[in-house]
């Protein structure tokens, strides 16, 4: 998860807020969702990057940025306001990596996963990343999620790396795909 939107605040004040972003949705999805996200872009990320991201969320259906929206944050069931958070993340049954830029984004990840699940934080701490770390520096975050995926039995360093002498994809470059012919 790269600085997943979860745990949000659910005072009076900040709900208020929530509903207030929700009817502005309804009134124009993709302003309102274009501001959203560029308040999530760091220094690191560049504009080339940025210009990708705004044009695919221009080409987002308006009505599903709506019910994402409310069914992260105020449907039944939603998992985004940290009176909620637990009560889904409990429900883990995988290994979880988590991209967090603060300690107590990530502190936050671990109080909220069952007691024996294997949850791995990685910090960047350093000033000024966002939510599109993988964007940011994507070496260092394809090294990260490699090294995790290892550890984890997920796939060979080799496969994963593409160094299993082959130039063709293997089946674990792509966990979960199936193999190439």
């Amino acid at each position: 998860m790269i600085d997943p939107a979860y745990n949000g605040g659910d005072s009076l004040e900040e709900l208020v807020r929530t509903h207030a972003d929700l009817a502005a949705l309804h009134r124009d999805p993709h302003a309102m969702m274009r501001e959203f996200v560029k308040g999530t872009f760091g220094p690191y990320l560049n504009n080339a990057a940025r210009r990708t991201i705004l044009d695919d969320l221009d080409r987002t259906n308006g009505q599903a940025l709506i019910d994402y929206y409310a069914s992260e944050y105020l449907d039944d069931g939603a998992f985004g306001l940290r009176h909620d958070t637990p009560t889904v993340a409990k429900r883990r049954t995988r290994p979880v990596l988590g991209f967090y830029m603060t300690d107590a984004r990530g502190d936050a990840e671990r109080d909220c996963n069952p007691d024996d699940l294997d949850v791995s934080i990685s910090l960047w701490r350093e000033a000024g990343h966002r939510h599109f770390m993988h964007m940011e520096d994507p070496e260092r975050f394809s090294r990260e999620v490699v090294a995790w995926a290892v550890r984890h039995g997920f796939a060979s360093a080799d496969d994963l790396l593409g160094l299993s002498g082959s130039a063709e994809p293997t089946r674990s470059t792509l966990i979960g795909a199936p193999a190439t012919a």
